[in-house]
């Protein structure tokens, strides 16, 4: 029997299709929160409100965090 101690946890990755969502727990967090612990998750954040205009270049470890007029996250993707 091995007694080593577990390999210390890498931070999550952006889902691969098929996968599910690893951001899913940020929905319904102020933004800011959300935002914090996506990044110490170790992912890039761009959070912005349903009708923002946003660039189409996809960013694999990049997080969307769509919110609400009063903050709140309603939406995650990665990309």
């Amino acid at each position: 029997m091995d007694d080593a101690p577990p390999a210390p946890l890498e931070p999550l990755a952006a889902p691969g299709p098929g996968h599910d969502d690893p951001a899913a727990d940020l929905v319904g967090r102020p933004v800011e929160e959300a935002g914090q612990l996506a990044e110490e998750r170790g992912w890039r954040v761009r959070p912005h409100r349903p009708d923002d205009l946003l660039t189409m270049d996809h960013v694999d470890d990049r997080l969307n965090l769509e919110h609400d007029d009063d903050g709140v996250v309603r939406r995650t993707w990665f990309g």
